[in-house]
């Protein structure tokens, strides 16, 4: 992908293009899978440490690593849209994490104890007090539910979306960074 820091990756549901968050370098990296395969570099203001992308393919967000802000890639044009300051946070973010349905995106920061719900339009936003060095997440097949790890105090946060609060609090071993459903 042009770098040797490809962090995360997600590919469209097509299968048409990868895109390659490339963790402390300043670009996306998009690579074209067709039978003519090629390779773009979307430069962005800042290092990156993010990236996810909508169920339907249609917005890829990617996570400034040195301000708390979310560029808002198009897939089709490969072009940043736009730029969306993350409210809460005081420090960069790293996880951004669309549910299932697309209906809530989910923001991690390590470095905060915190997390934000944003809703599909990216206009609203809403805090959660989560535990120390909160990281990745797995959405609850329920539509309403996700689990978030919190790496550094071996805690799991049990959030409600639609209420954005936290139901509860699982001690699970420090270290904790992904979760799953299957």
């Amino acid at each position: 992908v042009g770098s040797n820091k490809g962090h995360r990756i997600e590919v469209l549901p097509d299968g048409s293009k990868l895109f390659s968050e490339t963790e402390e370098d300043a670009f996306l990296a998009i690579v074209d899978l067709s039978s003519q395969p090629g390779l773009k570099k979307l430069a962005l203001p800042s290092e990156l440490d993010g990236l996810g992308m909508s169920p339907d393919g249609r917005t890829i967000l990617v996570v400034d690593a040195e301000a708390p802000r979310l560029y808002v890639v198009d897939p089709t044009t490969d072009s940043l849209q736009t730029v969306i300051a993350l409210e809460h946070h005081k420090k960069a973010a790293q996880i951004v994490r669309y549910s299932p349905s697309g209906e809530f995106i989910v923001v991690t920061s390590h470095e905060e104890p915190l997390g934000t719900i944003l809703d599909r339009n990216l206009e609203k936003q809403q805090k959660l007090k989560l535990g120390k060095g909160p990281m990745d997440m797995a959405f609850h097949p329920d539509g309403d539910t996700v689990l978030i790890a919190n790496q550094d105090d071996g805690t799991i946060t049990v959030v409600n979306l639609r209420k954005a609060e936290v139901v509860k609090t699982v001690e699970a071993g420090t270290g904790v960074e992904s979760l799953s459903f299957y």
